[in-house]
């Protein structure tokens, strides 16, 4: 399926585990940043709310936190179209991992029309509600990648408001 026109950019994680907090916090930077039609969305990871966010995309941005070994801070980024390396999506504090989510969506043709994947590699997932340092730096980079997907013509919508999914 191709998108039909809709704009979405999905933070997934989980605020009150730490550095799984990125997706979350990247939406929260992009409010009032995104252009019209932008839906910005906080998830659980849920891949049915996930899909049904996507579905209908035009572009659908997914930001999540990951751990593969990397340098904390790292961030990764894929055409969700592709197939995703081993070592990332996988392991997950949510319910079902992204990478799942994303097969899940190629086998019921559920696809958005693009699908941009940004990871940033987690220094810790316990419990707490501090991102490390090198999260924390990682994330206006995500932000700025993000924004230069989207029309800068258009002005800001305040309807833009983070959705719970």
């Amino acid at each position: 399926m191709t998108g039909e026109g809709v704009n979405v950019v999905i933070g997934v994680g989980n605020r009150m585990r730490r550095d799984d907090a990125a997706g979350p916090v990247v939406v929260d930077r992009l409010q009032g940043k995104v252009p019209r039609g932008v839906h910005l969305v906080e998830s659980i990871g849920d891949p049915v709310s996930l899909l049904g966010w996507w579905q209908s995309a035009s572009l659908a941005v997914v930001v999540d936190a990951v751990k593969t070994g990397s340098k904390p801070g790292t961030v990764f980024r894929f055409n969700g179209h592709d197939s995703l390396p081993s070592a990332f999506f996988r392991q997950s504090t949510h319910l079902v991992g992204l990478a799942d989510a994303v097969q899940m969506a190629r086998t019921l043709d559920r696809m958005p029309g693009v699908l941009v994947l940004f990871g940033i590699e987690a220094q810790t997932m316990d419990y707490g509600e501090e991102i490390s340092p090198a999260v924390h730096a990682a994330l206006d980079g995500v932000v700025d990648s993000i924004l230069e997907m989207f029309p800068s013509s258009d002005s800001p919508s305040s309807l833009n408001g983070a959705t719970n999914a």
